[in-house]
């Protein structure tokens, strides 16, 4: 018979078992939706847990659990540790791969970073669409670091598993930062963050660069903690070559290490100032030099209030109450409150957190949403200032006391808001095989040859042919093109249904232009080519 001491260990793996269900059983077309989605089986299982409350055994247990007499042991926990990261961790790269093969995945983004790295293979430094010089438009330096990988690869498909990987691989600096935890909160910790309303959108909108700050603060994290300076300037530096915003969130979280003493005083000045030094030069010479000399330009969703910094001052004196409202109305909050506002009572957290949210401030309401990638760097602050609290390592002193003082319930706690708040979980979305293989196949098997104008939605199913142009009247009136294809099965994003047909008429219309219909998808080939 199962000893008391136990019960945590067997109540834990309950929940990871119920989870293999949507795992298993998740996205195969004849099975609804519904039993896809992790959420509604963390939901059934609350519930479940809360009928069972009403047994009064279960009630003492779960009492002595929340006072921590009940934890799992070491082994135990390593046994948990380990099946939850490699639970979720396949749950990431299913969903993802599903994704890919019901034409989830758009290209508008994706295909970006994707083409930029292909085009540099090729012999075309980081252009991404039509010779845009990608570096003029984001310093995504660490995509050079992926030449050697995408070049073995060779295929979309790896652009798009690097998405799931890196949000997987946060799981070992959130374990090792929560040492200090008890084993149950500890697994608490890792479980809300695979489960998190964040994680999924960042992974369901599929590779951008800006998933990469998720491991490389928590990382960054760990080592200050650990006081490992070189290591931490390593990761400081591979933020600053992630994205060009990425030097705005890292200078408040070495102003935090400052306040906090954990190195001098001279060699934390001396980070900020080589960080600061980096942000200007790249900003104000390397990402021009890279457009031909064009200033540095914000992008359009981030443009609100003026697309460079020139504009952007001379309008902040009216746009103030607009930008005020931003920051009160934000996703943020919602995010804040789930974690009882921890985040914001700690250094490490508040100064880089507030940075994020500054910014996507003057960004407009459309950063301030949360509803695609905007949330990466928030995500590890999340976490950190959960972790720093509860663990009685930093913050306000009384919060402090209290937080780790009730560290199992305030934990469990937490766990509960996230697994059941908010929307944009982890979902398999349904697939029919043999129909989307079909389907990928022949985009698959276009020439290398051929000059493509497509919708961005088919962009990453063809295995780079020459030039590939998203679909636009720009595009279809380009001598350059040498084939068309598009459809209305998928989705039609940025353009409606209605237009796509229009413009599949036109195309039939034309005399130089031979087009034929194969598995939902329009061919349209220009005669003479």
């Amino acid at each position: 018979m199962m000893s008391r001491r136990n019960l945590a260990f067997k109540y834990l793996t309950t929940f990871l078992i119920l989870m293999l269900v949507p795992l298993l059983l998740g996205g195969w077309g004849i099975i609804p939706k519904s039993i896809g989605q992790f959420r509604n089986w963390s939901i059934a299982f609350i519930v479940g847990s809360a009928l069972a409350l009403m047994i009064p055994s279960v009630r003492k247990d779960a009492r002595e659990f929340m006072q921590g007499r009940m934890e799992p042991t070491e082994q135990e926990t390593t046994w948990l540790r380990n099946a939850v990261i490699a639970l979720f961790s396949v749950a990431f790269l299913k969903a993802t791969l599903l994704d890919y093969f019901v034409f989830h995945v758009n290209g508008v983004d994706f295909s970006i970073y994707d083409l930029t790295m292909m085009n540099t293979l090729r012999g075309r430094f980081m252009e991404s669409f039509d010779g845009t010089p990608h570096m003029g438009v984001h310093s995504t330096y660490l995509l050079l670091g992926l030449l050697p990988l995408h070049a073995i690869f060779h295929h979309p498909i790896f652009s798009l598993l690097l998405e799931p990987i890196l949000l997987a691989s946060a799981a070992f600096p959130i374990w090792k930062l929560s040492e200090n935890l008890r084993n149950s909160t500890r697994l608490a910790v890792l479980i809300s963050y695979f489960l998190s309303t964040w994680v999924a959108k960042n992974l369901h909108y599929h590779f951008h660069v800006e998933v990469f700050y998720v491991p490389f603060f928590l990382w960054l994290h760990h080592f200050v903690k650990k006081e490992n300076l070189r290591a931490a300037l390593i990761f400081s530096t591979l933020i600053c070559l992630t994205k060009e915003d990425g030097p705005f969130y890292l200078l408040p979280y070495w102003f935090a290490v400052y306040l906090t003493g954990r190195f001098s005083k001279k060699i934390v000045t001396l980070t900020c100032v080589s960080i600061a030094g980096f942000l200007v030069l790249n900003l104000k010479w390397a990402m021009p030099e890279f457009r031909g000399g064009v200033t540095y330009a914000l992008a359009g969703r981030a443009a609100t209030y003026g697309n460079d910094f020139s504009s952007i001052l001379h309008a902040l004196p009216h746009a103030i109450p607009q930008i005020l409202k931003n920051f009160f109305v934000g996703e943020w909050w919602k995010a804040w409150a789930l974690f009882v506002f921890l985040p914001l009572l700690t250094t490490y957290s508040a100064f880089p957190s507030l940075a994020v949210v500054g910014i996507y401030s003057l960004g407009g309401q459309l950063m301030g949403g949360l509803l695609a990638y905007d949330s990466a760097p928030l995500i590890p602050f999340f976490w950190i200032g959960w972790i720093e609290l509860v663990s009685g390592s930093s913050g306000i002193a009384s919060v402090r006391a209290f937080a780790s003082r009730f560290e199992t319930p305030v934990s469990w706690l937490i766990t509960l808001l996230i697994l059941t708040v908010g929307s944009g979980y982890l979902v398999f979305r349904p697939i029919h095989l043999e129909d989307a293989l079909r389907t990928h196949s022949l985009l698959a098997d276009i020439p290398q040859t051929e000059t493509v104008c497509t919708q961005t939605v088919l962009i990453p199913h063809l295995r780079y042919p020459r030039e590939s142009f998203p679909l636009t009247q720009k595009c279809l009136d380009d001598s350059r093109v040498t084939l068309y294809v598009l459809t209305t099965a998928y989705q039609t994003y940025p353009h409606s249904p209605a237009e796509i047909i229009v413009w599949m008429e036109s195309l039939k219309k034309r005399m130089d232009i031979q087009c034929e219909e194969k598995e939902r998808l329009l061919f349209c080939k220009r005669s003479g080519i």
